[in-house]
């Protein structure tokens, strides 16, 4: 009878309703209980076992994808929750490879990654079954990128091998969205803090513009693609980098009423775009460590450049306990 196994998963509300309610609320609860089993599917005319039906519904019902990977980075299980997350179903996950689902410079940092964890392994005192998490950039099938925060552990055989990954991906697309606004405005409070201090300090006029301009740039989401230049009432104060390119931000300086001049920031370019917003040299004043700049990637590029990548294995190593 399904309701013995039902029973000790999700208890029966008939057995803890107080007795004093009398028989109607008694009765209620149990077609509560009754349509909760029907749900799930217990009812059915199945020839699935009720473990195997109960396990169904809940990877069903589950916001996150649940996947894993064999030692190759070929899918072998993906959850349904794929399909609302990212655009692909199960079945069509298991016709790809992890290089085709991320972007490059994901898929670069796994690959490094469990080549760290796999040098681990030779320490005595490494857990086997710690958990790894991964911050990772998703194609989703409309041709944007969803941020994946994946929770891996490894999959061992007999010997304590690695043969295979178990992971859980949850979606922080809009987590780190707000992150990365909240970084942006650290930088505008923290260049306003700058100013100040350079407008109160006992400098000339001319060394507070100077070391104003120096400083301004680094507002910007992009700071090492970016210069700055100050024109007031025919004086220019810029950045040693300073040239004129198509993208500029800028601003007029007005004091009581009249315009004396302009600020302004230029985009370099002086890096490969993304999306047309340029990229930010990596190792160059980032706080953001394993973090790649916010991107839209293209499914389509991604698709072309899938097969010039190189699949790469985890890298086997001897397991020491």
């Amino acid at each position: 009878m399904p309701g013995d196994f039902f029973g000790a998963i999700i208890p029966p509300l008939l057995y803890t309703a107080p007795r004093d309610h009398g028989e109607q609320i008694e009765m209620a609860e149990k077609d509560n209980h009754e349509n909760l089993k029907e749900r799930i599917g217990f009812h059915e005319d199945t020839m699935l076992p009720e473990r195997e039906v109960l396990y169904s519904f809940l990877l069903d019902m589950m916001p996150d994808t649940i996947w894993m990977l064999d030692r190759d980075m070929k899918p072998l299980f993906v959850s349904p929750s794929s399909l609302k997350t990212l655009g692909y179903s199960p079945e069509e996950r298991l016709r790809q490879h992890l290089s085709d689902m991320v972007t490059p410079e994901t898929y670069a940092r796994v690959v490094d990654r469990f080549k760290s964890e796999q040098k681990k392994e030779q320490e005595e005192e490494v857990d086997p079954d710690r958990i790894v998490t991964m911050d990772m950039e998703y194609y989703h099938r409309e041709g944007h990128t969803v941020w994946l925060e994946n929770r891996i552990r490894a999959i061992r055989d007999q010997d304590g091998q690695v043969i295979g990954l178990f992971g859980v991906s949850r979606d922080i697309t809009e987590r780190r969205r707000l992150e990365d606004m909240l970084r942006e405005r650290i930088k505008e409070l923290s260049l306003l803090q700058s100013v100040a201090n350079f407008i109160e300090s006992t400098d000339s006029l001319e060394k507070v513009f100077q070391k104003t301009v120096n400083e301004i740039h680094r507002g910007l989401s992009f700071p090492d693609c970016a210069c700055a230049r100050i024109t007031l009432d025919g004086t220019v104060f810029q950045t040693a980098n300073f040239r004129k390119t198509d993208k500029r931000i800028y601003t007029y300086i007005t004091v009581r009423g009249e315009r004396l001049g302009t600020l302004g920031d230029m985009l370099s370019l002086c890096n490969p775009c993304r999306d047309g917003n340029p990229v930010p040299r990596r190792g160059t004043g980032s706080d953001e460590g394993d973090r790649e700049a916010p991107g839209q990637g293209r499914r389509a590029q991604a698709g072309r450049g899938a097969t010039e990548r190189k699949r790469e294995k985890i890298p086997r190593a001897e397991h020491s306990r």
